[in-house]
C-alpha cells in the first residue's frame, strides 16, 4: 500500500516518518511518539530530526481514510495525554467532514 501525503505544512515539501505512520494504520489506535522515550525508527525520523509526535488514524465507522500526524524537531516538546485526547477529537471531526466531502 503506498502512502501518499495529501496534506502537509510546510507546503513544499511533505516531513513525515513513514513508519510511525504505518505504525498508526497497523494499530489503528492514536499515541504519542517522543524520541527521547523511544529510539528512532526510521531513516525518515532521523533525517527530519523528528523530537515529538501526536498520530491518529482518521477513520469513521468501518471506513480507514488515512493518518493525522503533527510533528515537532523541537527538544523541548512534549506532548500530554489532554493534547492526544484533543488531537484524536479533531481527526475524529475531520474523518467525518472528509467522508461527507467524498459523498
Amino acid at each position: 500500500q503506498e502512502l501518499v501525503a495529501a496534506s502537509y505544512y510546510p507546503a513544499h515539501e511533505a516531513a513525515f516518518s513513514t513508519t510511525l505512520i504505518r505504525k498508526t494504520l497497523d494499530e489503528k489506535k492514536a499515541f504519542i511518539w517522543e524520541s527521547h522515550q523511544n529510539p528512532v525508527l526510521s531513516a525518515s525520523a532521523k533525517r527530519l530530526k523528528i523530537k515529538a509526535g501526536l498520530y491518529s488514524p482518521l477513520t469513521f465507522g468501518p471506513h480507514h481514510l488515512g493518518v493525522l500526524c503533527a510533528d515537532s524537531t523541537s527538544p523541548e516538546a512534549h506532548f500530554t495525554d489532554e493534547d492526544l485526547s484533543l488531537f484524536v477529537s479533531i481527526s475524529q471531526v475531520l474523518s467525518a467532514l472528509i467522508l461527507a466531502k467524498r459523498g
